[in-house]
C-alpha cells in the first residue's frame, strides 16, 4: 500500500512538474514574443516611415463648423516654399454629417504641406503624417510580419491632431507668425501649463463668469489655449442669446486680461 502510494505521489509530481514546466516555457516565449514584438514595431515602423510618398488620400474631418462654412474647401501644396497645386472642391455636407472629406491629391510628398483654407479665410496648414508598422498576431501571439499604413495622426497649425480640424485651431494670415500652438483641454500640457501659472484654469473660469454677457444661459465652452508669442491664453467660446454665433474669449495665464472677439472668424 505505501508503495503504492509512493507510485501515485510520484506519478503526481512528474504530472505537475510537466504542467509547471508548460507553463514556464509559454510565459518565457511570451515574454520573447512581447520583446521580439516591442523590438520589430520600432525597426519595421522606421522602415515603413522611409516611404516619401503619401499615396493613400488622408481624409480630414471637421468639428465646430456648420456645413454652410465649409461649403467649399480650397487645398494647396506648399512645397519649397511655394504653393502648388490649387484645387477647389464642394463638400456636400449637411449639418449634423460626418464632416470628412479626402485630401485631394492621389500623391503628395511627405515633406510637403497641405494648406487648406475655408470660405471665411480660415487656414489650416496640414502635415507630418507617417506610415507606421502594423504587426500581424495569431493565435500564439506575435508572428512576425508586418504591413505598413498611414497613421491618422498628423500636425495641424503646429498642434498635434488625429486628423480632425478646429476652428480653435485656424491662423489667420495676419498672426500666423505669432500663434505657436494650441493646447487641447484634455491634455497634459494643459494641466501643467494651468498649475504653474498665476491665473489656474478654475480662476480662469472666474473670469469668464464675471464678464460673460449671456444672461440667461450659463453658456462656458472651453476650447484649450493658445500659445503666442506674446504670451498664452486661455480660449473660451460663449453663445450669442441674440444669434447662433459664438464669442471668442482669450485670459492672459500671467495677467488674467480678458478680451472678447465678437467679429472672430471663429463663428
Amino acid at each position: 500500500m505505501k508503495r503504492f502510494f509512493k507510485v501515485v505521489l510520484i506519478v503526481l509530481a512528474i504530472f505537475f512538474g510537466i504542467i509547471a514546466a508548460i507553463i514556464i516555457a509559454w510565459n518565457v516565449s511570451s515574454c520573447q514574443r512581447k520583446k521580439k514584438a516591442d523590438e520589430d514595431s520600432i525597426t519595421f515602423s522606421k522602415k515603413c516611415d522611409s516611404l516619401l510618398s503619401i499615396t493613400e488620400q488622408p481624409e480630414i474631418g471637421f468639428s465646430d463648423f456648420s456645413y454652410k462654412e465649409i461649403s467649399t474647401l480650397r487645398f494647396q501644396i506648399l512645397r519649397n516654399n511655394k504653393l502648388i497645386e490649387d484645387s477647389v472642391i464642394k463638400t456636400h455636407f449637411k449639418d449634423n454629417s460626418l464632416m470628412r472629406v479626402k485630401i485631394p491629391y492621389r500623391e503628395f510628398l511627405k515633406t510637403d504641406t497641405i494648406v487648406v483654407t475655408t470660405p471665411n479665410n480660415l487656414k489650416y496648414y496640414i502635415s507630418g503624417y507617417q506610415h507606421v508598422a502594423n504587426l500581424h498576431y495569431g493565435m500564439m501571439g506575435y508572428v512576425g510580419s508586418h504591413d505598413c499604413s498611414l497613421s491618422e495622426s498628423c500636425i495641424i497649425n503646429k498642434s498635434e491632431t488625429d486628423g480632425v480640424i478646429s476652428k480653435t485651431h485656424a491662423w489667420l494670415e495676419s498672426e500666423k507668425e505669432n500663434r505657436i500652438k494650441i493646447i487641447s483641454p484634455q491634455s497634459e500640457e494643459y494641466e501643467e501649463i494651468s498649475k504653474r501659472s498665476k491665473i489656474n484654469k478654475d480662476k480662469a473660469s472666474n473670469i469668464f463668469q464675471n464678464n460673460r454677457k449671456n444672461e440667461h444661459l450659463m453658456s462656458e465652452i472651453m476650447c484649450g489655449m493658445e500659445v503666442r508669442l506674446d504670451g498664452t491664453f486661455y480660449i473660451f467660446m460663449e453663445e450669442r442669446e441674440d444669434s447662433r454665433k459664438k464669442d471668442v474669449i482669450k485670459i492672459n495665464t500671467e495677467t488674467g486680461s480678458f478680451k472678447r472677439y465678437t467679429d472672430y472668424p471663429f463663428h
